[in-house]
């Protein structure tokens, strides 16, 4: 049996860029970076400003401004199905 030398890399690179399994598995990877990030920025808290303003015909209008953070409570919640 004869060992035939390699194509050169184009060759290679040209036929996995053809080849529907590789997207497939990149995509899920993608996915699963993706979920990893959203995962990790859960842990986190959230801040928040809320403005509001009351427009009250009997008594004086106001305005209000809240500030405030959201905490995680639990830092591994967990998500339904995922």
């Amino acid at each position: 049996m004869q060992i035939k030398a390699p194509k050169p890399l184009g060759h290679y690179l040209r036929s996995i860029e053809q080849n529907r399994e590789y997207h497939v598995r990149q995509a899920k990877t993608r996915v699963a970076q993706a979920d990893n990030s959203v995962k990790e920025l859960d842990t986190y808290a959230d801040p928040y400003v809320e403005l509001g303003y009351f427009d009250r015909r009997e008594n004086p209008n106001f305005g209000s401004i809240s500030v405030g953070l959201s905490m995680p409570i639990y830092g591994s919640e967990h998500r339904g199905g995922r």
